[in-house]
């Protein structure tokens, strides 16, 4: 468990590592804070603002009254004094685009004024130099520097932002600062120009103590930026950038190593968690966490506290979860697999050798074997040809004929190109399942004589493997009952082919020959992330046993359904309402054998404490179907983990039935014995 566990993590954060070096959780993280400030300008914002800064806008109306920018000094001396009568802390003109021209003129247009004495002058330029940033055309603009990138902006040494942010004595900055937007819009006070100029506005309500932010925002004069906030001018940017620095929302971002760190946590608690619960509870669990993630994620980002991402932990717990269902799915058809092959082996009685070798001359040893069983049938000379119907197909393949068939007709029947099941002659074996004649199979002329063919149907369960083509001389006649004993030992050869196909599919795991199957074993593996009990109850079925499992205390925890139905047929008092016998596994145990519930304790004792396996002595009451009770001791590292059954239990006893009808044993020409079983358990 734990090493398959290092290994999911090790898997699940090299993809996240790979992915972070690509540089798309860094994309992903301001794609999800851009729609959270969104969201916070429709349902507004809980942080308050401290509005120590306030933006002066040039917008339309402003320029359809003064005129278009760049404005002149004069223009920039009206507006500078009457803010700075306010006393406000720094006046700065940002953005892209320019408001005014140089505003070095301001001091020519101090010295111009020739009523005030020059000392009063000198003072003026002093006033002007420390409330308006007259200098700010050699700091280095953020828009020259790679402007908003990742809803940051520059501000290292010798940056406008920084320059701002020192004189005005703001809280220390990094070399880059995020723009934390001012939710509901709204909240960022902003004076239209023409306003302030008019004198319409109390500059003392306005800009006392406040920093003070002049530029263009009209669109006719600007290129817009795309923004959460939609598109705005890169004044309105920097003035959100230094409102947030204003109000000491500085957003605290870790460092890779504390996010990673907090990924392994969340990691390794949810391994811990999906040992421990399954299907609902587990959706459940994963859906709190990536909601409580996101929350988390959205709350410090509004209040200003830090900004955290929530693109890595998220994808650490779709892959997590993804990784862990899909190793489970995987084990479970691996483990499927080993149990097919095992009991497929054991149902058979073939000993544990290398399947490839059992092929080898199957086709010739069943024409064989299907010679022998028509001169049985017949009393007579009979000889036999095995023609296969691959899966899914119509067209018929020849693939062996016994001994005593003449190499020319075996040529003969190999070379012909019209062998389709759905034309003549053998349409009416496979429209109806039964033997029919035909005499168009054989060369017919003076060497040969005259022959017939019989074509009995390889069926299993409705579904045709091929033809056994008996071949006979015109003399012989045979009984309706002789011609059904021929349409059983099609069927039984039609076993031995089905098994053949098994053995094949689970050898090379690939192929066309009964992919069914293990199709159907893929979506049953499948519903093991949704509902594990009905999928462990369908892949029972699909298996040639019947189970019920209970714990070595004799309480009954699994009752396969076939068997219960089975039992109440053939043992009809055997569950009745005076006992527990469908709780309790002594009961059963006895009332099969006849013996008391000490004995079937005992035998239950013998098998937990010995772990053998027993044969249990039980009379079948059906001798069409007999069927063998196999009492075995199973163990689990962690238990059963499925609806019914209790967690802590690592111990079962389980009562196995399987069919067990006597194999007939058959020499071939090969030398070797082919076993064909009967017996018809677990049908419907």
């Amino acid at each position: 468990m734990l090493a398959r566990a290092v290994a999911l993590l090790v898997i699940v954060f090299a993809i996240v590592g790979a992915l972070d070096f690509a540089g798309l959780f860094t994309a992903a993280d301001h794609s999800i804070h851009s729609r959270w400030y969104r969201m916070g300008d429709t349902m507004g914002s809980s942080r308050k603002s401290a509005s120590r800064v306030v933006l002066v806008a040039g917008d339309a109306e402003t320029f359809e009254e003064f005129g278009a920018p760049p404005w002149d000094a004069n223009m920039l001396a009206s507006m500078v004094k009457s803010i700075s009568d306010a006393e406000p802390l720094l006046i700065a003109e940002v953005g892209h685009e320019r408001l005014f021209h140089d505003v070095d003129q301001l001091h020519k247009i101090a010295d111009d004024d020739e009523d005030k004495p020059e000392k009063q002058r000198r003072v003026d330029r002093a006033d002007l130099s420390n409330v308006m940033m007259q200098d700010l055309s050699n700091a280095r603009s953020p828009w020259t520097a790679g402007g908003l990138e990742q809803g940051t902006l520059d501000a290292s040494d010798n940056s406008r932002i920084r320059e701002i942010v020192s004189r005005a004595k703001l809280d220390a900055i990094g070399d880059r600062v995020p723009v934390h937007w001012m939710v509901p819009e709204g909240r960022l006070p902003v004076l239209p120009a023409h306003l302030v100029l008019s004198g319409e506005i109390d500059p003392h309500a306005a800009f006392a103590q406040r920093v003070v932010l002049i530029g263009v925002t009209a669109d006719e004069y600007v290129h817009s930026i795309d923004t959460p906030l939609g598109w705005r001018s890169s004044t309105e940017v920097e003035a959100h950038a230094l409102a947030g620095i204003a109000d000491g929302v500085l957003g605290w971002r870790p460092n890779l190593a504390m996010i990673y760190g907090v990924c392994l946590c969340l990691a390794v608690a949810m391994l811990w968690v999906f040992e421990r619960v399954r299907g609902s509870t587990a959706s459940m669990i994963i859906t709190f966490m990536i909601v409580s993630v996101l929350t988390l994620d959205y709350i410090c980002l509004d209040r200003g506290v830090a900004v955290l991402g929530a693109a890595r932990p998220l994808s650490v717990l779709v892959l997590v979860s993804a990784s862990y269902w899909i190793a489970q799915a995987v084990e479970t058809l691996s483990g499927l697999g080993e149990l097919r092959t095992r009991v497929l082996r054991e149902a058979t009685g073939e000993p544990a050798v290398d399947e490839a070798e059992l092929d080898e001359g199957f086709w010739d040893d069943l024409a064989e074997l299907g010679a022998s069983y028509a001169m049985e049938v017949v009393g007579g000379e009979a000889t036999s040809t095995i023609v296969e119907r691959p899966s899914e197909r119509w067209r018929l393949e020849v693939r062996a004929s016994s001994e005593r068939l003449d190499e020319d007709s075996h040529a003969f029947i190999e070379g012909r190109e019209n062998f389709d099941l759905r034309r003549a002659p053998f349409r009416s074996a496979w429209l109806t399942m039964r033997a029919s004649w035909t005499t168009n199979i054989l060369p017919r002329g003076p060497r040969y004589g005259a022959r017939k063919s019989l074509l009995v149907p390889l069926e299993n369960e409705g579904e045709m493997f091929g033809l056994w083509m008996i071949h006979l001389s015109d003399e012989i006649e045979l009984e309706r009952e002789e011609i059904e004993t021929l349409e059983e030992l099609g069927r039984q050869m039609a076993g031995a082919i089905l098994r053949r196909r098994e053995r094949s599919a689970l050898r090379e795991q690939a192929g066309e020959a009964r992919l069914r199957d293990h199709l159907e074993t893929i979506v049953g593996g499948l519903r093991l992330m949704h509902d594990e009990h009905r999928w462990a109850l369908e892949l029972l079925e699909q298996l040639p046993v019947r189970a019920i499992i209970a714990t070595v205390w004799g309480e009954i925890e699994f009752f396969d359904p076939r068997v219960r139905l089975k039992l109440s047929r053939e043992y009809p008092n055997l569950f009745s309402d005076e006992d527990d016998s469908e709780k309790n596994l002594r009961v059963v145990i006895a009332r099969l054998t006849g013996k008391s519930l000490d004995e079937a304790h005992g035998l239950m004792r013998k098998v937990v404490r010995d772990g053998m396996e027993l044969e249990l002595e039980v009379e079948n009451v059906n001798p069409d179907d007999p069927v063998v009770w196999m009492l075995s001791r199973i163990r689990s590292k962690r238990g059963i983990d499925l609806p019914g059954f209790k967690p802590a239990v690592h111990e079962h006893i389980l009562l196995m039935a399987r069919s067990s009808a006597p194999a007939k044993r058959h020499e071939t020409r090969s030398g070797r014995i082919l076993k064909v079983l009967g017996g018809a358990f677990g049908r419907k």
